[in-house]
């Protein structure tokens, strides 16, 4: 699997297709299983890049608190080992917060930007609840319904109605191939208690795409309008009836999305 040393870790990352470059940056606990879904079209148009941010699936993690200012050196430092000298960028939750601080300690790596369901700073009944959900693990939790508690803080009510759609989740859940470690978790929560970008958002001169799920309860809808509002060039598009998972619930329209704001 391809793996660079980057600072203190082994990151792994991954190039799909050909074309002016286009990075994709995981959120909180994320691995490239969440980018599946939009690699074989987007691959059409460009080369993609992918990794995983210390601390999530194949990359290290090491002990210790992380800083969103941190993964975003690690993202640059990926970058300019590859030789990209700027692309095009979209990040998901915390991957959106690793990009706003990409745009502004490396603004001649990022040509455009699209911010999915993120926040200059994180609400404090999320990092609450991931708090809630370490405690519960360490008080030996049912794993099945720990997990059934994460889903309505990701999915929309539409998705959560049908049974279906919640087994399907959890089975898959249960089944991630690449499930974060603890030292992993512990960093990655540190950095997004420490995230606080909201004085500088004004800084950010890049064009960016704000994208919103109205449903979203990790970060409500009034975060992103904010996040909007206060980055100058920016401009958001909401999509209806959508929470956190907005992007993996719309691929078709988000890959839509992507192609008429970097192409």
């Amino acid at each position: 699997m391809p793996q660079m040393k980057v600072d203190d870790i082994n990151m792994y990352y991954e190039v799909h297709g050909q074309g002016e470059p286009l990075v994709l940056v995981s959120g909180f606990a994320s691995h490239r299983y969440y980018w599946l879904p939009f690699i074989p079209e987007l691959s059409k148009h460009f080369q993609v890049v992918l990794f995983e941010n210390r601390g999530a699936g194949e990359s290290d993690a090491p002990e210790g608190s992380y800083s969103i200012e941190q993964m975003a050196q690690d993202a640059a430092n990926l970058l300019e080992a590859l030789k990209i000298e700027n692309a095009y960028v979209l990040g998901q939750s915390m991957g959106g917060a690793i990009v706003q601080q990409l745009c502004l300690d490396h603004p001649h790596l990022v040509r455009k930007a699209i911010l999915s369901c993120t926040a200059a700073k994180f609400s404090k009944a999320f990092l609450l609840n991931i708090d809630i959900q370490l405690a519960l693990d360490d008080g030996g939790a049912d794993k099945r319904m720990m997990l059934k508690s994460r889903l309505p803080w990701i999915c929309s009510s539409t998705f959560l109605s049908k049974k279906e759609n919640v087994d399907a989740f959890l089975d898959l859940m249960l089944r991630d191939p690449l499930p974060q470690t603890r030292p992993g978790c512990l960093g990655q929560l540190a950095a997004l208690h420490a995230f606080d970008a909201s004085d500088r958002l004004h800084e950010i001169k890049q064009p960016l795409l704000v994208i919103a799920g109205d449903e979203d309860l990790i970060v409500p809808l009034p975060y992103l309008e904010r996040l909007a509002e206060n980055i100058p060039n920016a401009k958001l598009h909401v999509f209806k009836g959508e929470g956190h998972a907005a992007i993996r619930e719309r691929v078709s329209e988000t890959v839509e999305l992507i192609l008429s704001f970097f192409k």
